[in-house]
Parts: structure tokens; C-alpha cells; sequence
């Protein structure tokens, strides 16, 4: 859940019938108001929403999921323009996120959305490129975590990024990132982070945690902070 700068509260809610997430809005400053499904769904943009989040930057609403669409670049990532209720539809956000090497659709796509004090947007899940095929503009793989350029348009890697997919990325008060997820080692297994790891000094470094599980549906889901960090998992 996340609200915008007019004060409306917005939301995604599973179907487990149909196994769609849709989008909800709330306006909190209409003693009437009610949850609205916003904004119509296009019928061919397939599968789920994961998380969302609202960029103060550019009036916009962030959607991450597994949802695709053929022929286009709304993959795993879209925005929506909240301020005009007429300009409320699915927009590309660059050329979408791609995976090539998650067979399931539940484990691709983008799980997870933050940004940093300086507004910078960071992205977890299960991926490895953007969705012209290529990989970043350094050549590198972006291995399940990504950080968006606003100047050049382009994801770049987070560090070596990790062998598994992100569930949850959380900053902290200090401006420290974390993750949490499926896991254990850095995106080319030279270094062991099981589930949980902490971006220091250009490098993901390991956390002790007791966290360990073979059903990846367990893992830490959520992280707060007042200082130790407090971990949720499923």
C-alpha cells in the first residue's frame, strides 16, 4: 500500500479464483469515498501484481509484477499517472524487466520496489535483464536486484547481485539497503549470502541469520527497523 501527494491510498488485492492481483484506490479526503478498481486492467496484460509504490518525482504510480504484455515493453514493471483521472492507464517503465532462467511464472517478475532519500528507485525479484533481451549497459547481468537511472534511462546491477530471487528490499533510517530472499550466494556464487545480506561499500555482505528453509514461499517477506533490524517471514 502507498499514498500520493493528493492523500489517495492505493493497493493491490489477489483473486485467488482467478489468480489476478488488481489495483484498488481510496481517496481519503471524501467523507464518500469508497475502494475504486484503478485503472482498468487491459485484458492482454497477463498475470500478477506484486507491489507498488508512488514516485513524488514524477506524479506516478509504480507497479511491479510477473504481468507481461506481447509486443510491448510493459513487463514486470509499469507506471500509471495519478494526477489526471482521464490519463489513468498501464504506461512502460523504460523497457521492462526480463528473466531467462525462472520457468515459473509465480518466481519471475519484480516482488519488491524502494527508493532511497535521494529518490533513486531500486528493484527485486527474479530477473536478469531488460526486456529488449540486453543486458545492462555495463554488459553486466543485473542478477535479481537493479537500481534505475533516471539521466540515462537504463538498470544498472546492484553489486554482483544474487543467485536466487529477491523477495522483500528495505532502507533503513540511515540510508542503509538490505535484502531478503530466496538466495544464498552473490549472482555468480562466489560468496555465501543466505537470505539476507546488506549493500556495503559496493558489495552485498552477509548477515548472520538463522533464517533457513527449502520452501522459498517462507522466507523473509518484510523488514523493519528500530534498531536491531526486525526480519517477518511467512
Amino acid at each position: 500500500m502507498d499514498m500520493d501527494n493528493n492523500g489517495n491510498l492505493y493497493l493491490y488485492v489477489g483473486d485467488s479464483g482467478s489468480g489476478l492481483y488488481s489495483l484498488y484506490k481510496y481517496d481519503t479526503n471524501s467523507a464518500t469515498a469508497s475502494w475504486e478498481n484503478f485503472p482498468t486492467r487491459p485484458a492482454s496484460l497477463q498475470d500478477y501484481t506484486n507491489t507498488l509504490l508512488f514516485d513524488e518525482q514524477t506524479g506516478k504510480l509504480i507497479v511491479g509484477g510477473t504481468f507481461s504484455q506481447s509486443g510491448s515493453d510493459l513487463n514486470y514493471i509499469a507506471q500509471i499517472p495519478v494526477s489526471n483521472p482521464s490519463e489513468e492507464s498501464y504506461e512502460p517503465f523504460g523497457h521492462g524487466l526480463y528473466d531467462n532462467g525462472f520457468s515459473s511464472s509465480f518466481y519471475s517478475g519484480v516482488k519488491t520496489l524502494v527508493m532511497n532519500s535521494e529518490g533513486t528507485l531500486f528493484a527485486g525479484g527474479a530477473f536478469t535483464q531488460n526486456n529488449t533481451g540486453e543486458k545492462s549497459d555495463t554488459g553486466d547481468d543485473l542478477h535479481n536486484v537493479a537500481y534505475w537511472d533516471n539521466s540515462t534511462q537504463t538498470w544498472h546491477p546492484v553489486g554482483l547481485g544474487f543467485n536466487d530471487f529477491v523477495r522483500v528490499l528495505y532502507f533503513d533510517s540511515a540510508g542503509n539497503l538490505y535484502a531478503g530472499g530466496a538466495f544464498t550466494e552473490d549472482g555468480i556464487e562466489e560468496t555465501s549470502l543466505p537470505y539476507i545480506a546488506e549493500y556495503t561499500d559496493g558489495t552485498w555482505q552477509s548477515l548472520q541469520s538463522t533464517t533457513s528453509s527449502e520452501n522459498p514461499d517462507k522466507l523473509i517477506r518484510t523488514m523493519t527497523s528500530n534498531a536491531p533490524l526486525v526480519l517477518s517471514s511467512e
